[in-house]
């Protein structure tokens, strides 16, 4: 689903979203101390000019929370692997933490972050979960072009432009993100 921008005053938000998203299934308990990249596809971003700033919306999954240890966001590179940044990557915080939990079938909305996001490219949004067994389940819901990758073990990679050996997730949909927020100057 495409959303087209909206203005307010002189800046321009474009929201993808999905009304279906908002009762995510839940892949269990399990995923302590994995780093995943959601690849988000450049044809769910309407966006017609460079963002100012962006907030992502992160969902809870259905039967138990999830712990994540950081978080964040930007283009994907033009070359090498899919799960791979273009090098601008910035963290994503929420009420000015680098961590935060998602609670069971709740939204968690990041603060805005500053980064120039470009139109027509794709966008990476990385996350890696805490050691905590008591919130490890994730959040998955069906969405055509959009892809995950995962690594078990390896919870600080999150802000790695390139790192290795990452695993194709096997699911064309979303895991984690509901929504992002784009605002750009009109």
């Amino acid at each position: 689903m495409i959303i087209t921008p909206f203005f307010m005053s002189a800046a321009a938000t474009v929201t993808v979203t999905t009304d279906t998203y908002t009762t995510p299934s839940s892949s269990g308990g399990g995923w302590t101390s994995y780093s995943v990249r959601q690849l988000v596809p450049n044809a769910e971003l309407s966006a017609t000019a460079t963002s100012t700033s962006v907030k992502v919306t992160f969902r809870g999954p259905a039967s138990e929370g999830l712990g994540i240890e950081q978080a964040f966001i930007g283009q994907a590179t033009s070359g090498g692997n899919a799960w791979d940044f273009d090098g601008n990557q910035v963290q994503l915080q929420v009420s000015s933490s680098n961590s935060f939990d998602l609670g069971v079938d709740s939204n968690v909305q990041t603060d805005a972050c500053v980064i120039a996001l470009n139109p027509g490219a794709d966008v990476i949004i990385a996350v890696d979960h805490t050691s905590d067994t008591s919130k490890d389940s994730i959040a998955q819901i069906a969405d055509t072009g959009w892809r995950y990758y995962y690594k078990e073990g390896n919870t600080d990679e999150a802000d790695e432009t390139a790192p290795s050996s990452f695993v194709d997730g096997g699911f064309d949909g979303r895991i984690h993100v509901k929504a992002i927020e784009w605002t750009s100057e009109s």
